[in-house]
């Protein structure tokens, strides 16, 4: 008997992806420098990259519309490399990493944001020859965000979840009111708002307290905007604790604690009140209310005028170090004796 000889087929599976040039963004509604999706291909050789300090400079073909430019720089005079970097901004200090981004005729007078360098080459000279990056911005406040994805001359896919942003807020704000109070025109004297990214914004005063905007969707049908403020007597940072004697903020007196309700464009000139303050931890990087619970009574233009009360209870989800390096520190032996070396706003990959 012949011996039974097989000849199996050798298969070849090629893959090739071709290198991208383009721009993908998605948009919370009126966030800025851009409020719509985007997704904007180019063909090699239009993005042009140029170098902006130990950094790069990534922007649309000239005369292409619409224009963009996406400013990207290590913290300090570090090397900048593939990896992530945390808690950047416009104008970097301590240590920070740098992001601006513009589109169209718009950009941002403040940016705050992060981004993960997914891939970058250079040639010998040490220009950026191809990169891939995701990042993350909130203009000006920490609010709406921008996600974005640049390719430039870069095969890394653009498929996946799209970078998160440095802050994402929830939360609960409800009041009720009299007739005649601030507040006091909504169905049934009362209202209750889901706090989010998308609606609302938390940040530090001017009186080192803590300050809530919303705007977004109203009680039944429509938008609305509101704000509440609160600050401690002296311009002391705000704290768990109880503050009588409350007048209209920014204007109190520096023995008074500081308070404000407004809705719908409605306010105090003068009041009188108190709130009471039960959790609050604040950013020490940007100085905005990580956490802040509390309760208030407002009564316009005194004692003797209709109530407005209620309840706040805020939480901002935030991304990467909440304090200066100076502040954490690490052992990098992990032993008593180690070296001290201080927390970095860089790592080599994202969570």
């Amino acid at each position: 008997m012949q011996p039974l000889h097989i000849a199996l087929p050798l298969l070849i599976v090629a893959s090739q992806t071709l290198a991208q040039n383009s721009l993908l963004i998605e948009a919370d509604p009126g966030a800025s420098p851009v409020s719509t999706s985007q997704s904007l291909s180019y063909s090699a050789g239009e993005i042009t990259a140029t170098a902006s300090g130990s950094g790069v400079r990534l922007s649309a073909p000239s005369g292409i519309n619409p224009r963009w430019s996406l400013t990207l720089r290590p913290p300090g005079n570090a090397p900048f490399v593939a990896g992530c970097y945390e808690r950047a901004k416009r104008f970097a200090d301590q240590g920070r990493p740098e992001i601006d981004f513009s589109f169209g005729s718009s950009g941002c007078s403040n940016a705050f944001g992060r981004f993960n360098v997914l891939d970058v080459d250079r040639d010998l000279e040490g220009d950026v020859t191809s990169m891939a990056v995701d990042f993350a911005l909130q203009c000006e406040q920490y609010g709406k965000a921008v996600q974005g994805k640049v390719r430039f001359n870069s095969a890394v896919p653009t498929t996946g979840p799209n970078h998160q942003s440095v802050t994402t807020q929830s939360g609960v704000f409800s009041f009720d009111a009299a007739a005649g109070a601030v507040g006091g025109g909504v169905p049934g004297g009362s209202a209750s708002f889901q706090l989010s990214r998308q609606t609302t914004i938390g940040r530090g005063n001017f009186d080192n307290g803590a300050s809530f905007i919303y705007a977004g969707p109203a009680p039944g049908s429509g938008n609305v905007n509101w704000h509440v403020d609160f600050a401690a007597p002296g311009d002391v940072p705000i704290a768990v604790g109880s503050y009588p004697n409350a007048t209209r903020y920014p204007f109190q007196a520096a023995t008074d604690a500081g308070l404000a309700f407004g809705y719908g464009g409605a306010g105090c000139n003068t009041l009188d009140g108190n709130f009471v303050v039960t959790d609050v931890l604040m950013d020490g990087l940007d100085v905005f209310p990580v956490t802040f619970e509390a309760g208030f009574e407002q009564r316009c233009p005194n004692q003797s005028g209709p109530l407005s009360s209620g309840v706040i209870m805020f939480a901002a989800n935030v991304i990467g170090p909440t304090e200066f390096p100076s502040v954490d520190r690490l052992l990098t032996s992990g032993f008593e004796d180690g070296e001290l070396q201080p927390v970095s706003f860089f790592s080599p990959s994202c969570e």
